[in-house]
């Protein structure tokens, strides 16, 4: 819960931006969060500065049964690419689940850099399976059902007594009866170690966010004239300039290496699929003479989500990322951040 603190208010806009932010950064460093609540059926909403209460917080480190009247979201305003937008819905998912709130995703806001420069406005459900989200205990393997619902699916969301709490703010038991609905306002949607490292982020979890119909239906079709096939895993592009942070990326991923891997791993002949970001359709031509090397514009139906109207790179990744999951052998891109085993193309570290 937060407190009034008797906080005198702003000084007026006028007198420049300049002063709001010092103003700000003074009550910050003071301790104080901005809170915005609304009353139930209240015609909007009042915000003020207040300082927080040293109270229980309300997360627990298992999942609870989720209330269907009360809701959790989070307020993510970045425009990155697909992974980093899942890791924020991950992140959503689990305090929604420690809260015992019943998870609303966010509107996903894609970059149009990751998708050759065009807007794609679409929902979750085009990609993921919201009704079959589920928590799984990484020891046990015992799993918790965590379904979630789009905001247009909750009927009278906007009148409902509400809360917007700040990115770091650890919400109390006391904050959680109160309100029917809690807003993190967390805009990179990244990680925040006071809240998601404690109960929050239930550690020992593992967030399983499904592919859509529609995404399992598109791999379906490429697995079937696939057969067994391995599956490769090639990032370069933009991580190409990211040097100091892998300094062995280009080395790893030319041909020359790339065949090294796969003859230590697949016989000759075998058929691998890879996803990669390379743009040079040609760049994996010297495997062929060992290996049937297949990518998305093998396939007309893949080749459209890019080549139609309305390209969609988001879908294609959620299909390849399928295609990937359930080959016979994966060659990732990067050895394991964490010292997990797995097939690497190099020696740099990511996750990937």
């Amino acid at each position: 819960m937060v407190q009034q603190a008797g906080v005198p208010v702003e000084p007026a806009a006028g007198l420049g931006e300049l002063i709001r932010k010092n103003w700000d950064a003074w009550l910050r460093g003071r301790g104080f969060e901005r809170v915005r609540t609304r009353a139930a059926g209240g015609p909007s909403s009042r915000e003020r500065w207040a300082r927080p209460r040293r109270e229980p917080a309300a997360a627990r480190p298992e999942p609870l049964p989720a209330d269907p009247g009360r809701y959790f979201t989070v307020d993510v305003q970045a425009r990155p690419g697909i992974n980093h937008l899942r890791f924020a819905l991950e992140l959503l998912v689990r305090e929604a689940a420690a809260l015992g709130r019943t998870p609303v995703v966010f509107e996903p806001r894609f970059d149009p850099a990751h998708n050759g420069g065009f807007e794609v406005r679409a929902d979750w459900r085009k990609y993921l399976d919201l009704d079959a989200i589920e928590l799984v205990h990484e020891t046990s393997g015992r799993r918790t059902a965590t379904p979630a619902l789009q905001r247009s699916e909750v009927a009278g969301l906007d009148a409902l007594s509400a809360a917007w709490f700040e990115r770091a703010h650890r919400v109390t038991e006391a904050e959680n009866r109160q309100h029917a609905l809690i807003v993190r306002l967390n805009k990179t949607g990244l990680a925040v170690d006071a809240v998601h490292e404690g109960p929050a982020g239930l550690p020992g979890y593992r967030v399983c966010l499904p592919a859509s119909a529609a995404v399992r239906a598109a791999a379906a079709q490429v697995q079937a004239w696939l057969g067994t096939y391995g599956a490769m895993h090639v990032r370069r592009g933009d991580m190409l300039a990211m040097k100091a942070q892998y300094p062995n990326l280009a080395r790893d991923t030319q041909p020359g290496h790339i065949a090294a891997v796969l003859r230590a791993h697949l016989p000759a002949g075998s058929r691998v699929y890879v996803m990669t970001n390379e743009r040079d359709p040609e760049f994996f031509a010297p495997l062929r003479s060992e290996y049937e090397i297949v990518q998305f514009f093998d396939f007309p139906a893949l080749k459209a989500l890019l080549e139609g109207p309305a390209p969609d790179n988001f879908f294609l990744f959620e299909v390849e990322k399928l295609l990937f999951e359930q080959a016979a052998t994966r060659i990732h891109t990067f050895t394991h951040p964490e010292g997990g085993t797995r097939i690497a193309l190099s020696t740099d570290l990511g996750w990937a």
